[in-house]
């Protein structure tokens, strides 16, 4: 009997840190393709030059699907968005970019996503004002819910003035060795599907 009809193709995300590895991930059929660092945690960063060469190659094979990368998280000390290299994550071609906040929502976290939106501003506002016809990266704010997820940052996240360019809001865990995201969050009251994004 064949039970072809009734399949549904679920999308395929693969993380890469090198443009062979990029080239492979192509050529498996991803749908999306992440550049990530994993020896830097779960949102650990490549250097901006690793990014180009996985863009560039990308590009000559064609890939059709959506090419994103990390920028790291502020789970434990406050990462620094208002720095040239994370500045310049806009203008590499990405079609979103993934920045890991504290799920509980700590004072660094809503300060973090201020000048997330401030700087996004401005990013909006030189596309602008150079009349550069292209469609802008995109965020995914990553909510590392090691210890707990606080709805009202989730809500303070969603009400933010970038929340219209959200490609998505993702739920993880920084650390993946003593539980998962189940054993640290409690569902009942939180719908997730099965990427863990809302």
């Amino acid at each position: 009997m064949n039970m072809s009809k009734n399949l549904v193709r679920v999308p395929m995300l693969i993380s890469v840190k090198s443009s062979k590895e990029a080239n492979m991930a192509f050529k498996s059929g991803a749908d999306f393709i992440d550049a990530k660092e994993p020896s830097g945690g779960a949102l650990g960063k490549l250097p901006v030059n690793k990014i180009k060469e996985i863009i560039a190659t990308l590009k000559v094979v064609n890939f059709s699907g959506k090419l994103t990368a990390t920028y790291g998280d502020n789970f434990e000390k406050k990462i620094d968005l208002n720095s040239n290299i994370f500045y310049s994550y806009f203008f590499l071609g990405l079609d979103a970019i993934k920045i890991g906040f504290d799920a509980r929502g700590s004072s660094h976290s809503e300060q973090a996503v201020i000048e997330l939106v401030d700087l996004y501003n401005e990013f909006f506002s030189f596309h602008k004002k150079n009349k550069i016809a292209v469609n802008p990266t995109q965020i995914i704010p990553v909510l590392m819910v090691d210890k707990g997820l606080n709805i009202d940052f989730l809500e303070f996240v969603m009400r933010a003035k970038v929340s219209k360019n959200l490609f998505g809001i993702m739920i993880d865990t920084k650390y993946k060795i003593k539980s998962n995201l189940f054993d640290v969050v409690n569902i009942g009251s939180t719908v997730l599907n099965e990427d863990n994004t809302f």
